[in-house]
């Protein structure tokens, strides 16, 4: 079998540790995490969704936040001060600038979902719930091949869920 002839290597669910370097890389402090479960937590609610493609253009995986997590990322990230994100959160939308924001973050967390040096992923946008998610995307949160929930603390920010599901 040559090289072109070998399977793909398969995505694999980063480790906690993983997800909790490249957040303290993005934020400078390494936040609380906990794993939540296999499944998604009741009232889990995606409301910025990283999407991730191969060299193919093929949807490969999606990293989520809800709410509190999407606004307390933008706001530690542009050093904003907490009463941003209770502001925030209170109005229920992130705005461009805090949108933007998570965005980095997400272009960053590349390297979470591509587990293997042989993968080449790709953040090809952000999806946000109050704009309508893709059919395409929201297929994949339904029924993801693999995913991991984990509660995230950042300190003086905002606590709440960010996942990553695979195709």
């Amino acid at each position: 079998m040559t090289d072109s002839e070998h399977a793909p290597t398969p995505l694999v669910l980063p480790a906690l540790s993983k997800l909790s370097e490249t957040l303290e890389m993005v934020l400078g402090k390494a936040p609380g995490l906990t794993d939540a479960g296999w499944s998604p937590p009741a009232g889990a609610l995606p409301v910025a969704v990283g999407t991730y493609r191969d060299d193919e253009g093929r949807l490969a995986a999606l990293v989520w936040t809800d709410l509190d997590v999407a606004a307390g990322l933008a706001a530690a990230m542009a050093m904003l001060p907490r009463q941003r994100v209770v502001e925030v959160c209170e109005a229920g939308d992130l705005p461009a600038d805090m949108r933007e924001a998570v965005g980095e973050v997400f272009n960053i967390a590349v390297g979470v979902v591509a587990t293997s040096p042989d993968i080449h992923l790709r953040l090809t946008g952000v999806e946000w719930l109050a704009d309508g998610l893709s059919d395409e995307v929201c297929d994949v949160l339904e029924e993801p091949r693999a995913a991991l929930f984990a509660r995230v603390d950042l300190d003086d920010y905002a606590a709440g869920l960010l996942s990553v599901a695979l195709v």
